[in-house]
This record gives structure tokens, C-alpha cells and sequence, in this order.
């Protein structure tokens, strides 16, 4: 009897033990594994957004440039013919997939020639008004989903892309964030399977980046 109820005890002590192990991981494992993506959820989009605005500031004297490039010369190879918006569209979603994201397009009706940059979180500096360089363009919403690297290869790949366009008024925002503002909405113009894609990848820990992008038309 006495073996019996020592047997008992050690296997209650190892009950026990297994359970305040598991406890442990779920009171405090758990939640730091969780903090510390957050943080490095947040230094990736801070890291985009710097990258950002550095690169709308360092544009600026180039963009005068191609103002008068566009007012003196013919550099019609570089502009887009305003009847090719699909064939456009289709060569970005080319440009996505290639660089690893998932991308949505939306067109934007065109409204006067002067931007600015979305609007700074507190205490942070915008951009000055920049004038576009032509009054003929088609401005077009860009949504990626990606991370770090595959949005920066995307943006990296439009520079070079057949057709000059301005980039602008970058977003960037947590996969998790993004899907919580937009929980219970759907794109009804989005085929079932675009649906399952775009649900599937709110699940990994990813960023959404928006922005603008204005091509210039003949």
C-alpha cells in the first residue's frame, strides 16, 4: 500500500510539473514570442517608411529634371498610350509575382497635378508639394502584401519598368492590422480564388504596403 500511494505521489508530482511547465509557456513564453514579433513588425515598417521618405526627398531635384524633359523632348518610348490601361495593369501583376507579392490595382480618377505625401504621425515632417510633370496621366492605387524584401524588390523593379511612372504617398501597415480595418468586407469584383488567396495570407505575420503610382500618358 505504501508503494502503491508512493507511486501515487511521484506521478502526481510529474503531473504536476508538466503542468506548471505548460503554464509557464502560455502565461509568459507565448506572449514574448508575440511582443517580440510586434516589434519587429513595427521596425520593418518604420524601415520602409524612412526608406520612403528619403527617396521622395532625394527625387526632388530629379523630378524637376524630367519636367523640363518632358516640356523640351520627345520621349514618347517612356510614356503610356491612355488606351493600354490593361495591358499596364497586367504587366504590374506580372511585376508582383515576380518579386513574391500579391498585389491589387485600383484605378484613380484624375483630379488636379499637385500631391502630397500621406500625412506624417505626429511630430514627424512631410514632404513638400510636388508638381507632377505632366498633365496627361493615369493614377492607379497599388496594394502589395509581402514583407520587407519582396515589397522593396517590387518597388526596386518599377524603377526600371518599360513605362515612367511616380511613386507616392507610401503606406505601409501590419498584414494583422490591415485585415482587422477591413474584417467583413470583400472586393466583389475578386474571382473566388483571388479571395482565398488574399485570406490565406493575412495568416502569416507579413505587411501591406499602399501606394501611388502615376503614369504618364501620350
Amino acid at each position: 500500500m505504501k508503494n502503491f500511494l508512493k507511486n501515487q505521489r511521484e506521478a502526481l508530482a510529474i503531473f504536476c510539473y508538466i503542468g506548471l511547465v505548460a503554464l509557464l509557456f502560455y502565461v509568459v513564453i507565448f506572449p514574448l514570442i508575440g511582443g517580440i514579433d510586434g516589434v519587429r513588425d513595427r521596425i520593418q515598417e518604420e524601415q520602409i517608411k524612412q526608406e520612403s521618405s528619403r527617396k521622395q526627398l532625394n527625387d526632388l531635384p530629379k523630378i524637376q529634371e524630367q519636367y523640363a524633359t518632358l516640356q523640351n523632348s520627345n520621349i514618347d518610348g517612356i510614356l503610356l498610350d491612355k488606351d493600354d490601361a490593361v495591358i499596364l495593369i497586367e504587366k504590374l501583376e506580372q511585376l508582383a509575382s515576380q518579386s513574391g507579392n500579391d498585389i491589387s490595382i485600383t484605378v484613380q480618377e484624375q483630379t488636379n497635378q499637385k500631391t502630397t505625401n500621406t500625412k506624417a504621425k505626429k511630430g514627424a515632417e512631410s514632404a513638400p508639394i510636388i508638381e507632377l510633370p505632366s498633365a496627361n496621366y493615369l493614377s492607379l492605387k497599388i496594394v502589395l502584401n509581402g514583407d520587407l524584401n519582396t515589397i522593396g524588390r517590387f518597388i526596386k523593379m518599377l524603377e526600371s519598368f518599360e513605362y515612367y511612372c511616380d511613386v507616392m504617398d507610401m503606406q505601409i501597415k501590419n498584414m494583422k492590422e490591415a485585415s482587422a480595418s477591413k474584417s467583413g468586407t470583400t472586393n466583389p469584383f475578386d474571382d473566388k480564388k483571388n479571395q482565398s488567396t488574399n485570406l490565406s495570407a493575412i495568416t502569416g505575420n507579413k505587411l501591406e504596403a499602399s501606394f501611388g503610382a502615376t503614369f504618364y500618358t501620350k
